[in-house]
């Protein structure tokens, strides 16, 4: 995902989203891809017992927390091109 849908999914700030992003990146738990103008997010594909045991932890919690689960139906019709639109139409 690009920092605009994850941030529509999840309703923060661009910032803040950057900032988070930005300490995942920095313990390699995910890694971006440059795609034209976007920069995707995604889980790194490297194994780490931390990264086995956060994902084993998360994946426990989707099927459990209300939020999560929303947000997950949220991320999977995330569209850019209209959030774009939306974020441009509001300045």
């Amino acid at each position: 995902m690009a920092v605009c849908e994850i941030r529509d999914v999840l309703g923060l700030s661009m910032s803040t989203v950057s900032k988070h992003l930005a300490i995942l990146r920095e313990a390699e738990f995910i890694i971006d891809d440059k795609d034209g103008k976007w920069i995707n997010y995604r889980l790194s594909d490297e194994k780490s017992p931390v990264r086995d045991a956060l994902l084993e932890l998360l994946s426990q919690l989707v099927d459990k927390d209300p939020i999560i689960k929303s947000d997950r139906k949220k991320a999977l019709t995330a569209d850019r091109l209209e959030i774009c639109r939306k974020l441009k139409l509001k300045k």
